[in-house]
């Protein structure tokens, strides 16, 4: 990380997308994935972060004080199940948010343009959140 500073380089990393996943970092690092990442010195304002589903209110702190930017991927969050990203609560604790595509490069337009997708609940398609 000290050469991406020295380069004032861009860093780029998919993060919480999954509930499983944010457990997974609290039993490893002892903190959640977030908290991890600004220990190690890796959140700044050239950090962008895909997905982000599952941040606490600690983790959005974090984000809004480190100027790391969130970047929401619906489409995939969507079709995979794995939640969906609280997004106005990020924008309204000074988190930047930005909006990608997770897959093919097409899907980024048609994240802007298509109805939601449905969402996959228990092996069956679902339009409510599956939490």
């Amino acid at each position: 990380m000290h050469k991406c500073d020295r380069q004032n380089l861009c860093r780029h990393a998919h993060l919480l997308e999954t509930r499983a996943q944010k457990q997974l970092a609290q039993e490893k690092y002892g903190c959640s994935a977030v908290a991890h990442l600004q220990q190690i010195g890796f959140l700044s304002s050239r950090t962008s972060l895909a997905h982000c589903v599952w941040l606490d209110d600690a983790d959005i702190a974090i984000m809004a004080e480190t100027k790391s930017t969130v970047v929401h991927n619906p489409l995939s969050n969507l079709r995979l199940g794995s939640g969906i990203a609280p997004i106005l609560k990020y924008r309204q604790a000074g988190v930047n948010v930005s909006f990608g595509c997770d897959g093919a490069a097409r899907a980024c337009f048609q994240t802007q343009r298509s109805p939601p997708a449905p969402l996959k609940k228990g092996g069956k398609e679902s339009l409510s959140p599956p939490f």
